[in-house]
């Protein structure tokens, strides 16, 4: 198995891992966390991306709305859960919009969002990695040593 092969089995259970403690927190919404997770690797590099959406946010610094709009992505939770507003007056769409204006004004309680990253990739695991990295790297120096002895053993 090459380095590449390794970083990249490595790095899909660390991310297989993450998106069970997600699925398992009750904090899923849409599932679109999960399908943004993406795995690069190259030879002796492995990259793991992922939307920040657990982690929480700041308040909102710009004035461009996104697509969805926020109010739209809190409408369509509020939906899913079967969340209803106490007062029977009230619209769905005015506890969304309520919602979404707190949220930009103030952001979220980041102390109530898991870091499931930091959960899975510990300083353990990932010295486990290297560790499983470096023994693939001593095998092919010995072997390649191997082979140069024998060659020069030929030529002797």
């Amino acid at each position: 198995m090459s380095n590449e092969e390794i970083i990249k089995e490595e790095l899909q259970k660390v991310a297989d891992e993450a998106i069970a403690l997600y699925e398992a927190s009750g904090k899923k919404v849409s599932g679109n966390w999960a399908k943004g997770i993406k795995i690069e690797t190259s030879k002796n590099k492995g990259e793991l991306y992922s939307y920040a959406y657990l982690a929480g946010r700041g308040p909102t610094k710009t004035n461009k709305a996104s697509r969805p709009t926020l109010k739209e992505r809190i409408l369509e939770w509020l939906q899913d859960r079967g969340i209803r507003p106490i007062e029977k007056k009230m619209k769905l769409s005015t506890l969304a919009f309520l919602i979404a204006r707190k949220i930009h004004k103030e952001g979220t309680d980041k102390k109530r969002h898991r870091e499931v990253f930091n959960e899975v990739l510990t300083p353990e695991r990932i010295q486990s990695i290297i560790d499983k990295v470096s023994e693939f790297n001593v095998g092919v120096f010995v072997g390649d040593a191997e082979a140069i002895f024998k060659q020069l053993a030929k030529n002797v």
